[in-house]
């Protein structure tokens, strides 16, 4: 339609701002400064679906974390926060997370891949009337929203020497050592014909629940 269209804009390079945003950059970010991130539950999203026994059992994306919001940080940054070895690889250490004026805390999960300056934790858990499934599950995420930081901020953590426990159907199909496949060598079979039965796990006859079979032919 004619006289319809917008008119033309010509933007302007904003130079005094792209040299104040490359001097941050290379300054880097101080150690002790970390961004928080808010997200929304992959699977109980605010909080609405949290009496949902099975969003509450779906795994979630990447952690595969159930019945449970935890904050999560690289495994660099867990190491810099003291974790041990099993809090780097089980989770569960309490931490402080102080963002926009308030403090919670909060189970730690390291997550491979994430950026080590970066934080994310999921708000919709620790609804205290949510129902008999999701009353009192996770943590409260809300208290550290506010209008002028809903999503992301600076954020200081402090470990608290405490620990709880986090379910993750991660690791529901290890092995648990033993080997998936057994293979050797033409060697290692000619200097021991048995060697693939020994690397599986035979109960101890008191063990057994049944009685043993003798096979004669």
């Amino acid at each position: 339609m004619a006289a319809s269209a917008l008119p033309p804009i010509t933007p302007a390079l904003d130079a005094a701002g792209i040299k104040k945003a490359a001097t941050s950059l290379a300054a880097g970010t101080p150690a002790s400064e970390m961004t928080l991130v808010l997200r929304p539950d992959p699977t109980i999203h605010d909080g609405r679906y949290a009496n949902n026994g099975w969003l509450q059992e779906l795994p979630k994306p990447l952690t595969k974390l159930t019945w449970d919001n935890a904050l999560l940080v690289s495994y660099n940054r867990g190491q810099k926060l003291g974790l041990s070895a099993d809090e780097l690889k089980d989770g569960g250490a309490i931490v402080t997370v102080a963002f926009n004026g308030k403090t919670i805390e909060a189970p730690v999960w390291c997550l491979p891949g994430l950026a080590e300056d970066v934080a994310v934790l999921h708000f919709g858990y620790g609804r205290r009337r949510a129902g008999r499934v999701g009353g009192g599950a996770g943590v409260d995420v809300y208290p550290l929203r506010a209008s002028a930081k809903m999503w992301h901020g600076p954020v200081t953590l402090g470990k608290t020497g405490r620990q709880t426990e986090l379910f993750s159907t991660q690791h529901n199909h290890h092995m648990e050592g033993r080997a998936l496949v057994r293979a050797g060598t033409l060697a290692t079979f000619t200097a021991d014909p048995d060697f693939a039965a020994k690397m599986g796990e035979s109960p101890k006859k008191a063990e057994r629940l049944y009685p043993g079979f003798q096979y004669n032919g």
